[in-house]
């Protein structure tokens, strides 16, 4: 709904998932990244608002833990809660990973209220209250024919259930998080009897979560949690969702990505009457750091607040912890080739292999399984993994562990492995004979949810509709694109024993893969980054391995977008068949990969763009 010309408006202003990423600095490869942190976003905030002096500031959780300051004594809280302030914002929402630090770590940042928190279904199992106030009211004046006129807006947030599987510190023992519809409607109900001209919730998830919100009869919703744009070509339409016009059953709703790569606004205009205010019209709109003419500049406040914890986690990043005698990199991740992925797999199963030695498990094969977190897609074109032969620093080693979760082990079978897999490979689109696929990748599925193995190699056969949807669920067809699974070197039955090497995160549920029901898991009370780190050290060797090989499709092409950094690695390029065929202004070049076997299918000529 485009706003009346000429009518009051309110705008929304909204972050989210800052994860901890106050300035435009990438700390793993120590050098500025312009394209993110809340320091360039916040210079947005200020845009937006000189626009729109009526306006009220949001953040959909996730702000406090992260990459950069995972290390430093308080994980860097402090610093990430005094550096919001200097932003003004109205209500601030709690994300499943602001509990990653546990309660305690929590409540410390919250002391003194730095930021206004709303927690609207987060409830203390003490007293049946709030953890935070459930809803704040903040008034705004705007003005109608001359005449002034005070708006009551009512600003809450809510947490869905289902965000925080896998939340090892989540104290659920003192708190619960009831489901978003079964608390939307009183809750709405509740902000209007307290005066509230105008409802705006946080919903720290997507489309699918928000909808009870719409049901219960909102104004405007801010989203999170996935880390997307919306609105924006990431999402299919659907019942009730328009990805086009950002809106969810005709409520203007917005999701402004993560790392302060973007800032989410909505432009309610209002109308004035004897019986209060009402919304007329919306308008939706998404600011991308790397869209901004002229450049944002980053905010002289946040880079102020957040001096001493930059000093801090720059020196901590720059520490040698190990050497590799080869590069490391994500580029090819998507195609099966990807050496540094395939080191986190064999560090996490040579941690179950000592937690098993000499137990009853021992003899069973293990394969670790670990994503390319940062493998491009939403991330941008810089978002990889990178890392020159030679030293590793602390830094680096958070670039391929990024939240150094517990490793477990997991009884299963081959046919469980496979299902694995199948779930991994259903980011990949279809591909029919005779057909050109623009995109290779379904950009819905993030490369977090993209596990590749360690020691075991199959054929992949793209002709095959994926198994599974984004979000982890069957999609209705059979699972057929493994086939011929080897298990070092090895085809074994589709019974036989195994064990998978995973995060807890995984174990719990994160990603939506299919974990085998039934199983005692294995605690190898190792993390992640611990065990990659002695992995390194013990020079365990990792001969170049590719993990699956195309199954041939007749007159098929798939184009492909990888970031500019791949062209240092043209033979890694040539080995999964890609042949580069455009560049671009915009970091991303275009490669195309041949799935037939028809010879006259050539490479075309390499163009610019």
């Amino acid at each position: 709904m485009t706003p009346p010309f000429g009518t009051p408006i309110l705008r929304l202003i909204a972050t989210s998932d800052l994860h901890a990423e106050l300035r435009d600095f990438d700390y793993a490869r120590r050098r500025p990244d312009p394209l993110k942190g809340f320091s360039r976003a916040a210079g947005i905030i200020a845009r937006l608002r000189a626009e729109a002096p009526v306006n009220v500031l949001v953040d959909g959780g996730d702000f406090l833990h992260g990459r950069p300051y995972a290390a430093l004594p308080d994980q860097g809280v402090g610093a990430v809660m005094s550096t919001m302030a200097t932003a003004g914002y109205d209500a601030v929402a709690l994300g499943n990973h602001d509990f990653d630090g546990g309660l305690s770590l929590l409540e410390l940042a919250l002391v003194n209220d730095p930021v206004p928190i709303v927690t609207g279904n987060i409830m203390r199992l003490s007293d049946g209250k709030g953890f935070r106030p459930r809803f704040r009211l903040v008034q705004r004046t705007l003005t109608v024919d001359g005449e002034s006129h005070d708006l009551i807006i009512g600003l809450t947030a809510l947490l869905p259930p289902a965000t925080l599987t896998g939340a090892e510190n989540m104290p659920w023992d003192r708190l619960a998080v009831p489901p978003v519809p079964q608390v939307a409607d009183d809750l709405v109900r509740e902000m209007r009897d307290a005066g509230a001209d105008l409802v705006i919730a946080m919903c720290h998830d997507g489309p699918d979560s928000a909808v009870a919100l719409a049901q219960a009869g909102v104004d405007a919703i801010a989203m999170g949690h996935l880390h997307g744009l919306f609105p924006g070509p990431g999402w299919r339409a659907s019942d009730g969702v328009d990805p086009v016009e950002g809106t969810i059953l005709g409520v203007p709703a917005v999701m402004p990505g993560a790392w302060g790569r973007a800032v989410g606004a909505i432009d309610l205009s209002l109308n004035w009457s004897k019986a209060g205010w009402t919304v007329a019209g919306s308008h939706v709109t998404v600011h991308e750091v790397a869209a901004q003419r002229p450049p944002v500049a980053s905010a002289p406040d946040v880079l102020a607040a957040s001096r001493a914890v930059h000093a801090a986690a720059l020196l901590d990043a720059q520490r040698t912890v190990a050497e590799v005698n080869i590069p490391l990199h994500t580029y090819f991740a998507r195609l099966g080739l990807c050496r540094a992925t395939r080191l986190v797999a064999a560090a996490s199963a040579q941690a179950v292999r000592e937690a098993v030695t000499d137990g009853p498990l021992a003899d069973r094969p293990i394969i670790g399984l670990a994503a390319p977190v940062f493998a491009g897609g939403l991330g941008g074109a810089r978002n990889y993994v990178d890392l020159p032969s030679g030293v590793i620093t602390k830094g680096d080693l958070r670039d391929l562990v990024p939240h150094g979760d517990p490793i477990w082990g997991i009884p299963a079978t081959v046919a469980d492995l496979t299902l694995w897999l199948e779930r991994s490979v259903s980011a990949l689109r279809q591909v029919i004979p005779g057909e050109v696929v623009p995109e290779l990748t379904d950009s819905q599925f993030p490369s977090a949810a993209y596990d590749l193995p360690d020691s075991a190699t199959f054929d992949l056969d793209l002709s095959q509709p994926a198994a599974f949807c984004a979000d982890g669920a069957p999609s209705g067809h059979p699972p057929r694109r493994v086939c011929n699974l080897k298990i070092e070197g090895m085809r074994l039955s589709p019974e036989a024993p195994i064990l998978l090497a995973v995060t807890e995160h995984r174990m719990r549920g994160g990603g939506g893969f299919p974990v085998p029901q039934g199983v005692q898991e294995i605690k190898t009370g190792t993390r992640g980054d611990r065990a990659l780190l002695a992995y390194l050290e013990a020079g365990d060797p990792l001969p170049p391995q590719r993990i699956f090989n195309f199954l041939p499709i007749p007159y098929a092409i798939a184009m492909h977008r990888i970031g500019q950094g791949a062209r240092g690695y043209s033979t890694d390029a040539g080995a999964v068949g890609l042949v580069r065929t455009r560049v671009s202004k915009d970091g991303w070049d275009s490669y195309r990969l041949s799935l037939g076997t028809d010879p006259e299918m050539v490479a075309p000529t390499l163009s610019r763009g």
